[in-house]
């Protein structure tokens, strides 16, 4: 249950969009650019999938995470020699939200009907044993997704269930409670899996949860740097450096690491486009401040779609200007594609660390689509494959130890955490990428290595239609690579799919819990 101190944060929090108020006009403005360029994202060839424009309002009661959780009982961290945080641009996730989302009730029949609930459960809230309390989670969250219940009742039974997950210590409902909201409600849930982890990791104390914590804070903190959201990254790095060195894990410990030096570097440039951000409140037109920013957005945060626009009014006569001008146009020739990418080469041997790798990556795709083109021969095309290469084998290193893989135009990543099949989704939307569609062998046995041996989540259901299977571009399955005996839907109700540990498929229930593997599609 809520105190009146924690009730009211929650209501304001979710009335404003965050809590803290420097992110009120991000999280507005993210929100109103993805409407803005939905229909245009969907066109291009090279940006990474947003998902679907949505409302991105969230639920009256549940907070927004972009200051320590709590108030004053978990001070904001610092990681290393992060410089002092400076004013955010608009973080760069998608909404998560479904499209089709029910509105927030109004607080008053909120509150009748928490009332009533608590009244009908009066036995099993009071009992304080933990196993009782999850018992008590599990039925509000079962109720809560009945559909013989009214849309308020279900609204309340989910957040019920979330708060009560809270005091039993257990993450994994309250996760469960926060996508089932998201599910039928205009909420954001990316917030309450924060909440979820920072407020009960740390009374994990068992040796065996250490791992899993850790896990759980490396994806949280990709989510948090996906949105731009860097306090709230700062904590999950260190609550998951405290659990990652109790798990004797040596992979989760690099995991963790290599984050916190991400966070390092995205903080220093971010410092970078202060001074930027002041001057475009003031004269949007300002072309250096268009072109600093816009090559945040498209060498820091992998943003094209909103970056190449700014970079691309500094003229012909600035590198970065000219490549966003030729990058925009969208030729169709290979030899234009060639020079395109030569010139997103040469940026990048210009930039260090990450923004050379993202200017190479941006390249390479360039010169993939080069290759299509049959007028592209000798030389160039020689030197185009060994630029590719040159990607595709500095990426096989860097990132195939920490559960990534290229293939083609798509990056991976696997996530070990156990989630249900819409936290999944909603996780991957929330980095700007989707479950996976497989169709190729290639692609294939690139997902069955990364995963090593675990199963996990893919992209393919026929839960619209029994027996149509259709990946989340909407394409129909072509590739196939059922286990024995599969699909079979068992109990009627098997309309998703994962891989399993053997690297083959099967059709599972949306509420069977596993890892997942988020995509990211370059053109």
């Amino acid at each position: 249950m809520y105190n009146s101190a924690t009730l009211k944060m929650r209501q304001i929090s979710q009335l404003c969009g965050s809590r803290n108020k420097r992110w009120v006009v991000a999280v507005l403005l993210c929100a109103l650019q993805t409407d803005a360029t939905a229909q245009e994202r969907k066109k291009t060839i090279f940006d990474n999938p947003q998902g679907a424009a949505t409302n991105t309002s969230v639920n009256q009661q549940k907070p927004q995470m972009d200051v320590p959780v709590g108030g004053n009982e978990t001070p904001a961290v610092e990681v290393g020699n992060i410089p002092k945080p400076v004013e955010p641009i608009p973080p760069v996730g998608a909404a998560v939200a479904p499209a089709a989302s029910l509105p927030v009730p109004a607080a008053k029949e909120i509150s009748a009907v928490q009332t009533r609930i608590r009244q009908l459960f009066k036995n099993e809230y009071a009992n304080q044993k933990e196993g009782a309390i999850r018992d008590l989670a599990l039925r509000l969250n079962g109720q809560g997704r009945d559909d013989a219940n009214d849309a308020v009742t279900r609204y309340v039974l989910l957040n019920e269930a979330y708060a009560v997950g809270q005091r039993g210590r257990d993450i994994e409902r309250m996760m469960h409670a926060a996508s089932d909201l998201a599910d039928s409600f205009a909420v954001d849930p990316i917030p309450m899996y924060y909440e979820a982890a920072v407020r009960v990791g740390p009374t994990w104390k068992a040796p065996e949860s250490n791992e899993r914590l850790a896990e759980l804070c490396v994806l949280l903190t990709d989510v948090a740097l996906a949105r731009g959201e860097f306090d709230m990254a700062g904590q999950l790095l260190k609550l998951g450096g405290v659990a990652a060195p109790k798990s004797k894990n040596v992979r989760v410990a690099m995991d963790m690491d290599r984050r916190i030096k991400l966070l390092n570097w995205l903080r220093i440039e971010q410092n970078r486009v202060k001074l930027p951000l002041a001057r475009l409140k003031q004269a949007a037109d300002d072309i250096p401040a268009n072109v600093a920013v816009g090559r945040w957005y498209c060498l820091v945060m992998r943003n094209w779609q909103e970056g190449l626009p700014m970079l691309a009014k500094g003229g012909a006569t600035n590198p970065l200007a000219a490549a966003a001008i030729q990058d925009m146009a969208r030729p169709a020739d290979g030899l234009s594609q060639i020079a395109i990418a030569d010139v997103w080469w040469d940026i990048g041997e210009r930039e260090i660390g990450k923004a050379q790798e993202e200017a190479r990556k941006r390249a390479a795709a360039w010169y993939r689509l080069a290759l299509q083109d049959n007028s592209v021969g000798g030389l160039q095309r020689e030197a185009a494959r060994k630029r590719i290469a040159e990607v595709d084998a500095f990426a096989a290193k860097e990132l195939k130890q920490f559960g990534e893989m290229i293939v083609g135009n798509k990056q991976y990543h696997f996530y070990d955490f156990p989630v249900i099949h819409s936290t999944a989704e909603y996780l991957c939307r929330a980095m700007g990428g989707r479950l996976p569609s497989i169709n190729s062998a290639e692609e294939q046995a690139a997902l069955a290595s990364i995963t090593d041996g675990n199963a996990a989540w893919i992209g393919a259901s026929d839960a619209e239609s029994e027996g149509q299977w259709v990946w989340p571009d909407g394409s129909p399955m072509a590739f196939k690579a059922w286990g024995r005996g599969q699909p079979d839907n068992a109990g009627s109700n098997e309309h998703y799919l994962s891989i399993r540990k053997d690297g083959l498929w099967n059709d599972v229930p949306d509420r069977q819990v596993m890892g997942f593997i988020l995509e990211w599609v370059t053109r």
